[in-house]
């Protein structure tokens, strides 16, 4: 358990433990280039306050396999505005849907903070995917582009209170799985003619998957 504190974890083996790895409480850890694997709950935990959270440095580590999630991130009150970076490491796939799935966070929960997991690796020690991805609560005025286009939707999205999701004229975002927009603030996508926006699935295979 890592409490208050900063220390340096690194070319590490952590597995066969109910937690791989606690990070607590306002510790700026850097944890790079570890096995994480096979832990019965969670790879990493964090916890703390908003005014009080880890802020770490979390890359190039390999996290998966373990029990419950390969992150979990939750707080002791309203921590929605806190961004957890954990990019850059090898989740044990490339499927963004399957990553989303075992990390905890504010997309599960709408107090707890985000883990950032974009890019990830394409590999144990590998690089960067590419791509344009969406996901989790949009907490602030977002923009889709059509120079980013396509966007893959990995996981639920829901528009903030108060936030607008503007979609440019010429975006495609595809669903990767059974996930929803909701709007609770607002949404501007208006295409045209010669740009039409487009909300599809990204399984050609399946007719009418977009609901």
């Amino acid at each position: 358990e890592i409490n208050k504190a900063s220390p340096t974890i690194q070319h590490t083996t952590l597995r066969n433990n109910a937690t791989g790895l606690s990070v607590q409480w306002g510790s700026s850890p850097t944890i790079t280039d570890n096995v994480i694997r096979n832990n019965t709950s969670y790879g990493v935990q964090f916890y703390g306050s908003s005014s009080e959270y880890p802020s770490p440095t979390l890359t190039n580590n390999d996290i998966y396999d373990n029990g419950s999630y390969d992150v979990f991130a939750q707080a002791s009150d309203n921590a929605s505005s806190v961004t957890v970076n954990a990019e850059n490491n090898w989740w044990g796939t490339t499927d963004g849907g399957v990553i989303s799935g075992n990390i905890y966070d504010n997309s599960d929960s709408g107090t707890y903070p985000k883990v950032d997991y974009i890019p990830f690796l394409n590999g144990s020690g590998g690089n960067a995917t590419s791509g344009s991805y969406v996901y989790g609560n949009i907490t602030a005025n977002t923009t889709l582009t059509k120079a980013e286009s396509p966007y893959l939707m990995i996981g639920n999205v829901t528009v903030n209170e108060g936030v607008t999701l503007t979609v440019e004229p010429g975006v495609e975002v595809r669903s990767d799985g059974n996930y929803r927009i909701t709007v609770n603030g607002a949404l501007k996508a208006q295409g045209t003619q010669e740009n039409p926006i487009a909300f599809t699935t990204d399984n050609t295979q399946v007719v009418g998957a977009w609901q």
